[in-house]
C-alpha cells in the first residue's frame, strides 16, 4: 500500500513565537499521524464502490468545492463559465475542463489568505508533491502533473481513503436509498474501508415544500409498505433508521434555520401531515409549517433515545438564498446564509426531556458565532446529552478553529464536550487537508495556553488528541 500522504512540511498555522511555535509542534506531532474519524462529509459512497479514476483535476477539486466557485462567482466569474453542473445534469456546451482549470489559475489570486487557498496549497504540496504555487503561466503544466499521478492506482478512490489516513467516513443520504454503494463495500472487507451512511430526514419535514409527497412515496417504497396516515409516517422512519443502522449507520442530521424542537398536539400534527398528503399546503399556514418542523425534531429525538443513533443538529442557515442559482443549478451550490439563532429557549424542550437518559446524545452546530459562545457553550457545560459541534461553512477556518476552543475552555465547559472536527466536504482529497488544518489550530491554541500557564502540557496532550480522534470515537459510538 502506498504511504499516507505528508502533510507536514513548513509550520503554517504556528505563532511565529518561538515559545509558542515549539510546543506547538509538539502537540501537533503527536496527532498528525492518528486516523481521521470523517463523521460528517458528503462524499458519495459511490466513488469508492466503484473505484474509478477520477475523470480529471477540475472534477476533483473545482467542480465538488463550493467553497471555491462561490468566491469565483462573487467576483464575476459565472457558474456557466466554470461549468458547474445544472440541476438537470446539464452543462454549457463549450465545457472543457481544461479551460475551467485555466480560468480558475486566472483568478486564483483571488483566493489570497482564504482557507480555499490554504487547503488547495495543501493538495499541491503534500498531495500532489508539486511545490510551486498555481497562476495563469504554469496552469497547464500543473494540471497536467496532477491527471498524470490521477492515472496511478495509488490515485484510485480506495487508495486515497487509506493514503488519506481515514478509519472512518460517515456519508450523508436520503431515508429512502437504497445503499447500494454501502453493502458493496460491506460485502468486501479486503478493501479496508469502513464507510457508513447518514440519516438525513430534512426532505420529510417540510410540509411546504412541493417535493413532499414524491418523497413520502420514496420512502413507503423503500420500507415496503404504504404511508396513509401520521402513524405510517413515523414506523416508516424508524424502519428506515433500522436499515441504516444495518449498514453501520451511527447518525442522524437535521439542517434546520431554527433549532426549536417541541411536540405538538398529536391530532394536529396527524391533521397538518394529512392535509400535506393530500395536497392540501392550503390549509397550512407558515406558522403551522414551523411548528410541524419542531414537533418532527422531537420526534426524531426520541427515536434516537431509543435506538441509539446520535442526532446533530446543523442551525442558524438560510438554504440557497438566490432564487436563481437554486432554480438553475440545485441546493448546495453555495448560496447558504449564516443567520441569527437562539437555543437556550429553543432546545430547553428537548434538553429537560432527555436528562437522565444515558442513550440519548446531541451534537449542535451552529454559524452564529455570538450565539454559539452564549448559549451554546454553556448549555454544553451543564446538559450531560449536549455536545458541540465546530462552526463550519465559512467558519471552519484555523483561526475560527482556536477561538472555538478558547472560548469553550474560557466558559467554563470541558474539552470532552467537544464532538471533533466535521470536514463537511464533497471533495474527497480536501479531508485530510481539512483535519490536518484543524489539528494544526488545536495545536497553536493550546500553545498559547500552555505558555499563559493556563494548561500544564501534559493537560493540552491529552486534549489535542480528543479532539482530533478519541473525541468523535466516543462521541459518535464509534468505539
Amino acid at each position: 500500500m502506498a504511504a499516507r500522504f505528508n502533510l507536514d512540511y513548513d509550520d503554517r498555522l504556528f505563532d511565529p513565537n518561538t515559545e509558542i511555535k515549539k510546543i506547538a509542534r509538539e502537540l501537533y506531532e503527536s496527532v498528525k499521524d492518528l486516523p481521521i474519524i470523517s463523521f460528517h462529509g458528503h462524499v458519495d459512497a459511490k466513488i469508492f464502490s466503484e473505484n474509478k479514476r477520477f475523470p480529471n483535476p477540475t472534477e476533483l477539486i473545482i467542480i465538488p468545492d463550493h467553497y471555491i466557485f462561490r468566491l469565483l462567482n462573487s467576483i464575476g466569474v459565472s457558474y456557466e463559465d466554470l461549468g458547474i453542473p445544472r440541476k438537470d445534469g446539464s452543462r454549457s456546451k463549450d465545457y472543457d475542463p481544461k479551460k475551467t482549470w485555466k480560468l480558475f489559475a486566472q483568478n486564483y489570486h483571488a483566493l489570497a489568505g482564504t482557507p480555499m487557498a490554504q487547503w488547495f496549497e495543501q493538495q499541491l504540496a503534500g498531495i500532489f508533491e508539486i511545490k510551486e504555487g498555481l497562476n495563469e503561466i504554469n496552469a497547464e503544466k500543473i494540471y497536467s502533473q496532477i491527471d498524470e499521478r490521477l492515472a496511478s492506482p495509488e490515485f484510485l478512490p480506495r487508495s486515497i481513503y487509506q493514503r488519506s489516513g481515514i478509519e472512518v467516513l460517515c456519508t450523508t443520504d436520503e431515508p429512502w436509498d437504497k445503499l447500494e454503494s454501502h453493502k458493496e463495500i460491506k460485502i468486501h472487507p479486503e478493501w479496508k474501508l469502513n464507510v457508513i451512511p447518514g440519516f438525513r430526514p430534512d426532505k420529510l419535514m417540510d410540509l411546504s415544500s412541493p417535493q413532499l409527497i414524491e418523497n413520502i412515496a420514496k420512502l413507503a417504497k423503500s420500507t415496503g409498505g404504504k404511508i396513509e396516515n401520521y402513524e405510517y409516517f413515523k414506523t416508516a422512519l424508524q424502519k428506515a433508521r433500522e436499515y441504516f443502522k444495518s449498514l453501520g449507520a451511527v447518525l442522524t442530521d437535521h439542517g434546520v434555520v431554527s433549532p426549536r424542537v417541541g411536540l405538538m398536539d398529536y391530532a394536529k400534527a396527524e391533521e397538518l401531515f394529512l392535509n400535506a398528503l393530500n395536497g392540501k399546503t392550503q390549509n397550512i399556514s407558515l406558522s403551522s409549517v414551523e411548528e410541524f418542523r419542531a414537533h418532527m425534531l422531537m420526534e426524531d429525538a426520541c427515536m434516537s433515545a431509543c435506538d441509539g443513533l446520535v442526532m446533530q443538529i446543523h442551525a442558524g442557515v438560510c438554504r440557497n438564498h438566490d432564487a436563481g442559482t437554486y432554480d438553475v443549478y440545485g441546493p448546495d451550490k453555495g448560496f447558504d446564509m449564516p443567520t441569527k439563532v437562539e437555543f437556550v429557549e429553543n432546545l430547553r424542550p428537548l434538553l429537560n426531556e432527555m436528562m437522565g437518559n444515558c442513550k440519548f446524545k446531541v451534537v449542535v452546530y451552529c454559524q452564529d458565532s455570538d450565539a454559539y459562545y452564549r448559549e451554546l457553550v454553556p448549555l454544553a457545560g451543564c446538559y450531560p446529552s449536549l455536545y458541540l459541534g465546530e462552526n463550519w461553512w465559512m467558519f471552519d477556518e484555523a483561526r475560527e478553529i482556536e477561538r472555538t476552543l478558547e472560548q469553550t475552555l474560557g466558559r467554563g465547559t470541558s474539552y470532552l464536550k467537544k464532538a471533533g472536527f466535521p470536514d463537511d466536504t464533497r471533495a474527497p482529497l480536501s479531508i485530510p487537508v481539512r483535519h490536518d488544518t484543524a489539528r494544526r489550530a488545536y495545536a497553536d491554541s493550546l500553545a498559547k495556553m500552555v505558555v499563559r500557564k493556563e494548561l500544564a502540557k501534559k493537560e493540552a496532550l491529552t486534549i489535542i488528541k480528543w479532539l482530533s480522534y478519541y473525541g468523535p470515537k466516543e462521541v459518535f459510538n464509534l468505539n
